[in-house]
């Protein structure tokens, strides 16, 4: 069983400022702050100790991340990670694509997540 699989996402909004939490089935659970002005922030990685910059805006519907400084992928010189969020138009599902590139002849690596979006009022 993969520690690191995410078992529950809650995600939360007040103005620009997105709180992630991301539980697991094995480890602590993970609390990710995110502002959608372009500020920029900075989250710890799942190893506890490296801290991830990324920059976040809005596009239309859709939130982008752009994520700096990941640890670096095998037989590579540089990872780069971006993350498209986009809701339905009946606000049932939220479907985030994640795209890794690096400097491998198998990149871009691109893949994307569906999650059922309860709305809590």
């Amino acid at each position: 069983m993969n520690p690191h699989k995410v078992e529950k996402l809650t995600i939360k909004q007040s103005g620009a400022q997105i709180d992630v939490t991301e539980k697991f089935s094995k480890c602590d659970d993970l609390l990710l702050t995110y502002y959608s002005d372009a500020r920029g922030e900075s989250n710890p990685g799942l190893d506890g100790t490296t801290q991830i910059k990324s920059g976040t805006k809005w596009s239309g519907d859709t939130l982008f991340m752009l994520f700096e400084n990941l640890p670096k992928l095998p037989q590579s010189n540089e990872a780069q990670r971006s993350d498209e969020w986009s809701l339905s138009k009946n606000s049932d599902t939220l479907t985030i694509t994640i795209t890794f590139a690096s400097e491998t002849p198998f990149s871009p690596i691109r893949g994307s997540k569906s999650f059922n979006a309860k709305s809590k009022t």
